[in-house]
């Protein structure tokens, strides 16, 4: 069978094997990527932790009747995109150097994204902000995001071109889609 994949490689690794900047570094080479364990429950606490204020801080919104349910929404389409974008980075990556490594990646990645959408908590419970505000830090933070992941994803062997291509089309393409799917009503 001619169209089948040589070595046992699956028709998704074989697509994205070009846009592997270099051989996946072996896990020995890349342990210093690895988060300790009390660092790994911080920062899901912190991914966690801070959509969950995020969402809430809405609450405290002069229009809280309007922005709740976009909130809301925002959360329910980022929680989709990061699982599916997860499985997808797995997927290309072939889980190398390991599941461990892009969690940790990942992690870090929400870390810097959470910083920055803490500036809508304060101004939610300080004054009332208009929607350009709002759009402008998640804008903002999307971006911030998107330069951590590709600085993460780099010396695990995924090029630059590569890991934008996985963030903005993976993830910001099925957090689009949930969240217009969500607002909509579809």
């Amino acid at each position: 069978m001619a169209d089948a994949p040589p070595t046992g490689k699956s028709a998704t690794q074989q697509v994205w094997k070009p846009a592997l900047q270099r051989g996946i570094p072996s896990a020995s080479e890349s342990e210093s990527h690895l988060l300790t364990w009390p660092r790994r429950i911080l920062l899901t606490a912190v991914a966690f932790g801070g959509s969950s204020i995020y969402a809430l801080s809405f609450a405290h919104a002069p229009e809280r009747a309007r922005w709740l349910p976009v909130a809301a929404a925002i959360g329910v389409a980022a929680g989709v995109s990061w699982i599916v974008f997860g499985l997808v980075l797995l997927g290309v990556t072939g889980r190398r150097p390991s599941v461990w490594h892009w969690a940790d990646a990942c992690l870090r990645t929400m870390a810097v994204g959470m910083t920055i959408k803490m500036t809508t908590v304060v101004a939610n419970l300080v004054a009332p902000t208009a929607a350009g505000f709002h759009l402008a830090v998640l804008v903002a933070a999307n971006l911030a995001m998107a330069a951590m992941f590709v600085a993460q994803a780099r010396p695990l062997g995924v090029s630059v071109r590569a890991a934008l291509a996985l963030w903005f089309g993976v993830l910001n393409g099925v957090f689009a889609i949930v969240l217009a799917g969500l607002l909509t009503g579809r």
